[in-house]
């Protein structure tokens, strides 16, 4: 079933390519992650090593939520000031709900997610986060300055959405070498969830729902019910979906 049901959607030359360019961005997060990981340990003994020594020992019980953090204690107000000044969005959009600042002293991954999109929360390693993230740490933290990054800028100001998806050819699977490390059903369904969770969380940001997240819902639910192979993998996303809609406020005529 999800072999013949993966089979007629490579049929669309469109969903094709946007298989094959999720593919390829999986790809590169697998080449960064042990660079990241790496850049990043260090990056963290170094601002480690600029707490004070009085502080160095202490604990609390701060949290952080959404886009505000005012740190309760003053080892993650030295956290916090430290993480900003490396921060090359400091005056702008920082997540620090991704964070969880009582873990800045010991867990390095907890500083770096600082530097990623909203969503985060609950990634623990560079393996659990999107070539998106890996993508956003780097632009965004001065540590990696000193590469050359320009080509990091030009893959997230790219435009992989593919609008003419009404065109179908008969064009079979991907050869061997372009699904190396995972099968294609695999690439897919990865990249489904997070196209799901980026909309999931750019509808909450607006906490508004108005009549284009409707269309874009609608266009999911079918999507969904096309495939039977996907529908069962995303009935969780779907009543996500529908929780958010029974919470948010909404646009004049907007009903679901």
């Amino acid at each position: 079933m999800a072999l013949t049901g993966l089979l007629q959607r490579l049929n669309s030359m469109g969903y094709k390519n946007w298989i094959k360019a999720g593919h390829c961005l999986l790809l590169l997060k697998g080449s960064l992650q042990e660079f990241v990981v790496s850049e990043m340990k260090t990056f963290h003994r170094e601002l480690r090593s600029k707490i004070p020594a009085a502080l160095q020992n202490s604990s609390c019980q701060c949290k952080a939520t959404g886009k505000t953090f005012h740190p309760g204690c003053p080892v993650c107000a030295e956290w916090k000031r430290l993480i900003l000044n490396h921060h090359t969005n400091r005056n702008g959009e920082i997540h620090w709900g991704n964070c969880n600042p009582s873990l800045w002293p010991t867990n390095y991954w907890e500083v770096a997610k600082a530097y990623m999109p909203r969503g985060h929360a609950d990634k623990r390693g560079p393996e659990l986060c999107d070539a998106s993230a890996i993508l956003n740490l780097i632009n965004a933290c001065d540590r990696f300055r000193r590469f050359d990054n320009s080509k990091v800028r030009a893959v997230l100001s790219s435009d992989w959405f593919v609008e003419d998806c009404d065109h179908y050819e008969t064009d079979g699977l991907p050869s061997r070498e372009e699904t190396t490390s995972l099968s294609v059903y695999e690439v897919e369904k990865q990249l489904i969830q997070q196209l799901l969770e980026e909309t999931y969380f750019q509808i909450e940001d607006k906490n508004t729902w108005t009549q284009q997240d409707n269309d874009t819902l609608q266009a999911i639910k079918k999507f969904l019910s096309d495939n039977e192979d996907l529908h069962s993998d995303f009935k969780a996303d779907l009543v996500r979906f529908e929780s958010l809609y029974s919470h948010l406020t909404f646009a004049e005529g907007c009903s679901l």
